[in-house]
């Protein structure tokens, strides 16, 4: 489902191929399959609540938020230097978003 890339440091580059494991009994022996599981999970109960509001064409559902776009760890002593945190509990500035994620649409599926 990833893409294989490679992965640049100053000793070298690496080739990245993301792969799913498991151990003979089902357990994830990596970070993904957790992931999949989880996004298979949504899926399956995302379908049975369209047909209980009587939507059974429902196809694929998948997750466009994930847990790094919900919350960020700040130091306090940090936190109460910043008057936008404390005033309105978000970050209203910070460093230009990184090539491709310039639009908050990304990070409202729209």
């Amino acid at each position: 489902t990833s893409p294989a890339y490679i992965f640049d440091t100053e000793n070298g580059s690496t080739l990245c191929i993301p792969t799913a494991f498991v151990s003979w009994t089902g357990d994830a022996l990596d970070k993904k399959t957790p992931l999949l599981r989880s996004m298979a999970a949504l899926n399956r109960s995302a379908q049975r609540l369209m047909k209980l509001f009587g939507n059974s064409n429902t196809g694929y559902v998948a997750a466009t938020a994930g847990p790094e776009q919900e919350y960020f760890l700040i130091d306090s002593r940090l936190y109460h230097l910043r008057p936008d945190l404390y005033t309105c509990g978000r970050s209203l500035f910070g460093a230009k978003p990184a090539k491709g994620q310039e639009f908050e649409d990304q990070y409202f599926g729209t």
